[in-house]
Formats: C-alpha cells, sequence, structure tokens
C-alpha cells in the first residue's frame, strides 16, 4: 500500500495497486491543487499516479511494465520529464514520466475501450546493461547523465544519449544508496561494510574517494544531500539511527537522530527544514530544527555541534 501524509502527522490517503511491497517512491510534479508521483515495486512495475489535492482522490494513470524482478530504485531527472529505475534483474531504464495520453478523436468506442488498457502501459523508452547485480540506488547528476550503485560493489555514470557507461568505481562491499549533489558535484555512497563515502567522479588526480564517514554499526541504507548546503547530508542505517554530516568533519556525525526501534530503510532531506526518515518499525519520523534553517546553516562547526534537533513522531 502507498500512504499520504501532511507534514503535521495527518493521513490523507490510503493508496491500493500494487501487488508486492513499495520499494521506492518520488514525486514528479507538486502545486497546491495537483500532485503526480512514481512508486517503484516488487510487483516488477512502477506505477504513475495522479493526486487531485482538492478533492483528495488518486488515479493510476500508468503502469509501466519492462522489468523482470523487484525494482529497487527510482529518480526523477531535474526537468521532471524522465525518470529511471534499477532492480534486481540489473537493468536500468529509462521511462518518460507524460501523463498525457494519445487523442483519440475520431476513434469508435469500441476501439477507444479495446486501447484502454494499452494506453495506460509504459514501456520504457530505453534499456541499459552493465550492472551484474541488483541496482540499489539511481540519482540524475545531469539532464543526460545518470549515477548508479548496486550489489555487484561498484557505482556506474551512464551517458543516456549514447545509452552506455561513462564511468566506473569500484569498491569492496554492496553499495545500497548514493546521492549526487549538485552543489558540490560529488557523490555519497552508503555501503554493507558500514561506512559513507564521498567520490569526486571528475578527479583525475589522485585518489576518487574524498573522504570516508564511519559511525553506524550496521549497514547503511539511505543517504541524502542537503539541497542547500554544499556540506551538509543525512545517512540512514540498520543500527536504528539517522545521522547528520558534515563534510568537513568525516570522523564524527554532527548528531544522531534517534527514534527508530528498528532498522532505517529511507532517509529524505527534500525539504530543507525537515529531515524524514522511514524505518522496519513501521514508523516515519519526522526531525525539525529548533531554529531558522539559515540561522542553522550560517553557525559555525564548532557550534553546530550544540545545535539541537527534535523529532515529530508520526
Amino acid at each position: 500500500m502507498l500512504h499520504i501524509w501532511t507534514l503535521k502527522g495527518k493521513h490523507q490517503l490510503v493508496i491500493p495497486g500494487h501487488i508486492s511491497p513499495v520499494r521506492a517512491v518520488a514525486w514528479i510534479s507538486l502545486n497546491d491543487d495537483n500532485a503526480s508521483f512514481v512508486s517503484a515495486s516488487m510487483d516488477q512495475t512502477c506505477m504513475i499516479w495522479s493526486w487531485d489535492i482538492t478533492r483528495n482522490s488518486v488515479e493510476c494513470v500508468h503502469v509501466c511494465k519492462g522489468h523482470r524482478r523487484s525494482i529497487e530504485a527510482v529518480s526523477v531527472n531535474y526537468d521532471k520529464t524522465l525518470m529511471a529505475t534499477g532492480a534486481w534483474d540489473n537493468m536500468l531504464y529509462i521511462w518518460s514520466t507524460s501523463a498525457q495520453e494519445e487523442d483519440d478523436t475520431g476513434e469508435s468506442a469500441s476501439k477507444r475501450a479495446r486501447s484502454e488498457y494499452a494506453s495506460k502501459t509504459k514501456t520504457p523508452k530505453c534499456a541499459m546493461k552493465g550492472h551484474k547485480q541488483a541496482i540499489s540506488g539511481i540519482v540524475w547528476s545531469d539532464k543526460t547523465e545518470i549515477i548508479t550503485g548496486s550489489w555487484d560493489h561498484t557505482i556506474k555514470t551512464w551517458d543516456t544519449e549514447l545509452n552506455g557507461i561513462k564511468q566506473e568505481i569500484h569498491g569492496d562491499k554492496c553499495f545500497f544508496d548514493i546521492d549526487y549533489s549538485p552543489l558540490s558535484r560529488v557523490v555519497i555512497a552508503g555501503s554493507a561494510d558500514q561506512h559513507v563515502r564521498l567520490y569526486d567522479p571528475r578527479s583525475t588526480e589522485g585518489a576518487i574517494v574524498k573522504a570516508r564517514f564511519t559511525s553506524h554499526t550496521q549497514w547503511v541504507s539511505s543517504v541524502r544531500w542537503s539541497t542547500v548546503d554544499e556540506h551538509l547530508f543525512i545517512s540512514g542505517a540498520y543500527d536504528n539511527i539517522v545521522k547528520l554530516w558534515d563534510t568537513r568533519s568525516p570522523k564524527a556525525p554532527l548528531f544522531d537522530l534517534l527514534g527508530h526501534d528498528d532498522k532505517v530503510l529511507s532517509c529524505d532531506w527534500s525539504n530543507p527544514k525537515l529531515i524524514m526518515s522511514g524505518g522496519a518499525d513501521n514508523t516515519l519520523r519526522i526531525f525539525k530544527s529548533n531554529y531558522h534553517l539559515f540561522d542553522f546553516l550560517r553557525v559555525s562547526l564548532d557550534l553546530l555541534t550544540n545545535y539541537d534537533t527534535t523529532c515529530l513522531n508520526v
């Protein structure tokens, strides 16, 4: 099931549709009256949804079919026209996010009825092969560039115009999640060895690994950059903790955000004022700063260690 909540913890909707657990979700568009989003599932499909916020009703407008195993990750590009998915079939697929159907003007009613199901089914615009095991993390780094992390111990950069691999980074363990910062133009990756690493794909001299962040005691399942500060990111792990980091201080996190009673499965920082996390304890938690965000970002690194956060349990 999919659920929609307000930032204050009010449950808005429960949405049936997938026949297996949902592994990832992403917004395509969001305004005051309407929104669209995509969900990826172990049932091997992605669904594109249209949400009428005024009426609080949701409709599935497209079902994306093509993967042959569980879909683990989904990412929407910057102009919201394309999305990328990765799965346990080791494939990277690119899809159109458009919810518009072709004009049926002039067609008979029977023909429209026969084509109704087909019009809801999307097939990928392109498929790219290269990983040897499941793709667990995806992020668009440019209009024509995608970065993926995989259980095969590699991070790959893909060119969507050439439909091929531009660069490959090798690690020692499985990568569970990655994120790219357009502010600093570097990548962070969470791994099975309990570390978060910072990579600079542009580096031509020295090591591509620029820093290693060590504090988690279990697998690092999720990582996300701040959208307004090039130095800050969060990580969530199977040790039940979300950690807030500054890239200038890799030896210890700024804060441990506590509250989960089981593994942290996902975290998000797309809203600059809120850090969110979902866990195997069946809870969604929202961490909100006690001070105005920009005051927080202007303080020195020494003062950051005394900064207070509170969790709004949802």
